[in-house]
């Protein structure tokens, strides 16, 4: 029996912008297009990141996979996880660049090192496909594992996936 890892990938801008309007929270129209743009423009990762997600959806704007790419890349290059994230998932489903399994796996690793919950989940989903990395459902496991212990959904279900059909981890329904 093959497992069926839960994939959000597709949800990942809707993730972000989410993640993203609570980083804003308390500003006067936070996330208004005119308000992200003058902060994006500022050199504002958080900003660039959100509109990156913006771009990705289509929400206030024109879907443009490739101004959410660039968008992406300026906040990643400043570290910023959602942006590596974001990143990550737009070389995962060659949205706005090339599909490139290794290059996305490189961005959701990054992210992921930063404790970022979504990019944890999307890297164990990877390891155990074994998509740009060799396949290791005990480190796909172990991926799952960190973002459940933040309270993570999705990486909670993968967790459980795993426990339920011994993939990484010992097979324990009662721990799934």
């Amino acid at each position: 029996m093959k497992l069926k890892i839960k994939s959000l990938v597709g949800m990942v801008p809707l993730l972000v912008l989410c993640a993203a309007i609570q980083l804003h929270a308390g500003e006067s129209k936070p996330n208004s297009l005119e308000t992200l743009q003058a902060q994006a423009a500022r050199g504002d990762a958080g900003a660039q990141a959100v509109l990156g997600s913006r771009y990705a959806m289509g929400l206030g704007v024109k879907k443009d996979h490739t101004e959410a790419v660039r968008l992406y890349r300026m906040a990643a290059a400043q570290g910023n996880a959602t942006g590596q994230c974001g990143l990550g998932v737009c070389f995962a489903r060659g949205e706005g660049v090339a599909k490139d399994d290794v290059e996305a796996a490189s961005w959701f690793r990054k992210a992921a090192d930063q404790d970022n919950p979504d990019a944890q989940t999307k890297l164990g989903g990877i390891y155990m496909k074994g998509e740009g990395v060799k396949q290791d459902a005990a480190q796909a496991a172990e991926w799952f594992r960190k973002a459940a212990a933040q309270g993570y959904a999705e990486g909670q279900y993968n967790l459980g996936v795993c426990y339920v059909m011994g993939q990484g981890v010992a097979q324990d329904p009662v721990e799934a």
